[in-house]
């Protein structure tokens, strides 16, 4: 993604997962990060994260993830069904 665009994440939360929270992250060509607005997802079912990049950005972009946050010990398989900009 460039500056000022918008990146949009879908993913598949199983029942049974304790993630609490999901965040999408990127990190610029000078390392600076930046971080969506956290979502609650629903067990078994999507959850759609989006992120702007700063219109200001220094790209092209160094990383782009996802980042989950538990409420408890969970080991398990989520699902990425997308990620566009």
């Amino acid at each position: 993604p460039g500056a000022g665009q918008t990146v949009t994440a879908r993913i598949w939360v199983p029942s049974g997962a304790t993630i609490s929270r999901i965040h999408l992250f990127s990190q610029g060509a000078n390392w600076n990060g930046w971080y969506s607005n956290s979502v609650t997802p629903t067990a078994n079912g999507w959850a759609t994260v989006q992120l702007t990049i700063p219109s200001n950005a220094n790209v092209p972009l160094n990383s782009l993830g996802l980042n989950f946050d538990l409420s408890g010990n969970w080991s398990g398989t989520i699902y990425i069904d997308s990620v566009q900009w």
